[in-house]
């Protein structure tokens, strides 16, 4: 399989939208409608209802990963990545983002010497750190560095790994493949082919590597999450993989 270098851009998703009309999760009518939103003022997350990967409350341009993205959102984008370049395109397994992500490192953090210069943190990825928040706004649980983003940051800033690949930790967790609930894997299909397994009615989809939100203990290679497949927060989004030959 190959692996995009970065995380789907919001200039990517951009050019997706002009060119299908899709309607995101987070623009669709209904009281659920909007983006889970980090509140500075109260320190926790809270749902916009105008909020969308267009209108995130920070300052994003055409380089920054997408946010508040669904899942669903982004099976739309491999889907359409697919039809129009003619290859097979859908999101990572677990197994396969998490061996791109190690890229053959047996440290857990994306730097080289784990638990030496934890500093080294802002060379790599862009993580909860020392940076000063709008309002005055610090993280409790923090890196011992500052890269100058609160937010989102541009993809590709900061050091590739050894296979060429940038924000594999930190900036947005990306969406995976697999289900995470383990319940749901008792009438799915096993995959052939090393991708991830099929499963019908998924409650929870994967999530790995962390975000511009997550202190040291989430900023881990072997860190996992799931979360529904409509959820969408403005620390979500994904890249893609490619099936090959």
């Amino acid at each position: 399989f190959a692996l995009a270098r970065h995380e789907v851009t919001v200039g990517e998703f951009k050019r997706f939208v002009a060119d299908t009309g899709y309607l995101s999760t987070a623009e669709q009518p209904g009281a659920e409608a909007g983006c889970m939103g980090w509140q500075t003022s109260t320190a926790r997350f809270a749902r916009q209802a105008s909020a969308s990967w267009r209108k995130t409350g920070f300052e994003q341009d055409d380089q920054h990963p997408v946010v508040c993205v669904s899942w669903h959102d982004a099976q739309a984008f491999v889907r359409w990545l697919s039809q129009r370049s003619g290859h097979t395109y859908r999101l990572p397994s677990e197994a396969e983002w998490e061996y791109a992500a190690r890229a053959g490192t047996a440290t857990g953090q994306a730097w080289p010497n784990e638990g030496g210069a934890a500093s080294q943190a802002c060379n790599y990825g862009n993580f909860a750190d020392q940076t000063v928040g709008p309002a005055d706004y610090r993280w409790s649980d923090k890196h011992a560095c500052s890269d100058g983003y609160f937010f989102t940051a541009p993809v590709g800033h900061y050091l590739p790994n050894a296979f060429g690949l940038h924000d594999m930790l930190g900036n947005v967790w990306e969406w995976v493949q697999d289900c995470y609930d383990k319940a749901a894997y008792a009438n799915a299909a096993v995959p052939t082919d090393g991708s991830a397994y099929e499963v019908p009615d998924c409650p929870a989809r994967g999530v790995r590597g962390g975000s511009w939100f997550s202190g040291p203990a989430r900023s881990r290679f072997a860190y996992r999450g799931g979360y529904g497949p409509d959820s969408r927060f403005d620390l979500y989004g994904f890249r893609v993989a490619r099936s090959l030959p």
